[in-house]
Parts: C-alpha cells; sequence; structure tokens
C-alpha cells in the first residue's frame, strides 16, 4: 500500500510477497542482465554488470513493476474472500480417533515352522 507523508511516498510491504515489492521485480531484472553478461560465476565478476544495469534502469521500467506490483495486490485483494471462504472449510483432527489402538509385535527370529 502507498501512503503519502510530507511529501515523501511510503510503500508498506507485506512480508514474504517478493511480487507486491517492485525493487525485487528491479533485481530480477539485474539478474537477468548479469547472467547475459557474467561468464565466470565469481561475485567480482558480477558486480561490473550488476551495476551497469542499476545505473541504466529508466524510469518506464521502474513504473512498468510498480503497476505490475499493484496489480498483483488487487488480485489478492479479489482472492482473499474465495481463499478465506475455502480454507474456512479445511478440518484438522488433532486426537486420534482410533477405536483401537493396535500395536504390533515382531519378533526377532522366526520359528522354523513358520517359515514353511
Amino acid at each position: 500500500m502507498f501512503y503519502s507523508l510530507n511529501m515523501a511516498t511510503v510503500l508498506r510491504l507485506r512480508p514474504y510477497h517478493p511480487d507486491l515489492n517492485p525493487i525485487e521485480l528491479i533485481r530480477g531484472l539485474v539478474k537477468e542482465y548479469v547472467a547475459r553478461e557474467d561468464v565466470s560465476f565469481r561475485l567480482d565478476d558480477a558486480i561490473k554488470p550488476a551495476e551497469e544495469k542499476f545505473s541504466i534502469i529508466t524510469k518506464e521500467e521502474w513504473s512498468s513493476r510498480c503497476n505490475k506490483s499493484r496489480q498483483c495486490e488487487k488480485n489478492y485483494f479479489r482472492l482473499e474472500p474465495i481463499i478465506d471462504d475455502v480454507s474456512g472449510q479445511i478440518i484438522v483432527n488433532l486426537q486420534n480417533d482410533s477405536d483401537t489402538n493396535s500395536r504390533s509385535s515382531c519378533k526377532e527370529k522366526p520359528e522354523d515352522d513358520e517359515l514353511r
């Protein structure tokens, strides 16, 4: 959710939802760029292309990722009542509902008669 406070925009993010966080979507762009540029898989070699991509990310790319996050949030709000209804029907029985507590015992070594 976006809030304005003293001419600053505050974005409150829900934990564990990277799809609601535009910076995570931007990070995905950077990771793709680094994967195309970096062939050595060494951190030192990945820093330069990462910084390069961060420096050339456009306003349109940011806007697109912010809009995608907003759409995802709207979709979550739309689905919330449906998920609540379905999850309300799930019953977890924590008690043992068996009438008998059967235990099977196992002999260490079968008798010769039992093998025939």
